[in-house]
């Protein structure tokens, strides 16, 4: 049986506003822990962590709360490197994206050597110089491909720079690649569009291209990809930028297969408790303990 680490990161340092910082004390709040063990899930909890909350703070190139991203994304990296180190599968709670380059990073540095699936509304592929919000929460992805432009501090915090090239990731359940330069334009992605025609089949498809080079990959699971309707916890709920996300069951479904594969790791991230209530949390947990029950 795979022993699985749960690994908390409250934070909302790199958002657009807080609420995400509150996601894992709610889902522990609502049953996490008690519906893991129901579904037999072994599991070594490291146990709730400091909360960083969001600021209005701007500093270099007018990003917002920058040393707060990087300082979590360094710890992150650190108790990930730690929980693959003990053989453990390491499941971080977040949080906003930007904590991925952490765990990227702590993949590397732990040895492993994995691809990407970025199942997300959007690619997150930003940096400072052609995003203006100064929001790093939008601009995981580009630093974890080191695209120019990118703040130094977080996109070199692993033990390569970039950490991953544009052929390790592959975009899932995307609306929308905003920010996007020649060299990303040529990543690879199945379009909210495709997932909704046939989602087993598109993540069996993605989860191949994995297999086929014999590799393992992380997991970065956005919650923004879900329709906001059926499952009311996004941070940034997609419907704001005119798209609607796609069915709940249909994306843990597609969660299922990509965790019945080489799996290196799962982040979920962008969970914001204050958009829905204890019966959404307690849902996407026991729909969550389902997928995990995959792993192999």
């Amino acid at each position: 049986m795979v022993t699985i680490e749960l690994l908390d990161v409250p934070s909302s340092a790199g958002a657009h506003s807080p609420g995400q910082e509150k996601a894992p004390a709610a889902l522990r709040r609502t049953g996490l822990l008690k519906v893991f063990a129901d579904h037999g899930l072994d599991v070594v909890d490291q146990g709730e962590q400091p909360v960083t909350r969001w600021q209005p703070v701007r500093e270099t190139d007018g990003l917002s709360n920058a040393s707060a991203v990087v300082s979590i994304a360094e710890q992150t990296a650190q108790r990930v490197a730690a929980a693959v180190a003990a053989g453990r599968f390491p499941l971080v709670i977040g949080g906003d994206c930007s904590i991925t380059v952490g765990v990227v990073s702590g993949l590397l540095r732990a040895g492993s050597d994995p691809g990407l699936v970025y199942f997300d509304g959007g690619l997150d592929l930003g940096t400072p110089d052609r995003t203006a919000s100064g929001v790093l929460d939008s601009m995981g992805l580009g630093h974890t491909l080191g695209e120019p432009g990118s703040y130094e501090p977080l996109a070199g915090i692993g033990p390569r720079r970039p950490l991953l090239e544009v052929e390790d990731v592959v975009g899932f359940g995307v609306n929308v690649g905003l920010d996007e330069t020649k060299r990303t334009s040529a990543l690879r992605r199945f379009t909210s569009a495709d997932v909704r025609r046939d989602g087993v089949r598109t993540a069996r498809e993605a989860r191949d291209l994995f297999a086929s080079s014999g590799g393992s990959y992380l997991i970065h699971f956005d919650i923004d990809v879900v329709d906001f309707f059926d499952l009311p916890l996004a941070d940034l709920p997609v419907h704001i930028d005119n798209h609607t996300g796609l069915p709940f069951d249909l994306m843990m479904d597609c969660l299922d297969e990509f965790l019945s594969g080489p799996a290196a790791g799962l982040v979920l991230t962008e969970v914001n408790p204050d958009h829905g209530t204890d019966r959404d949390l307690t849902r996407l947990a026991t729909r969550l303990a389902t997928s995990l029950s995959h792993l192999n």
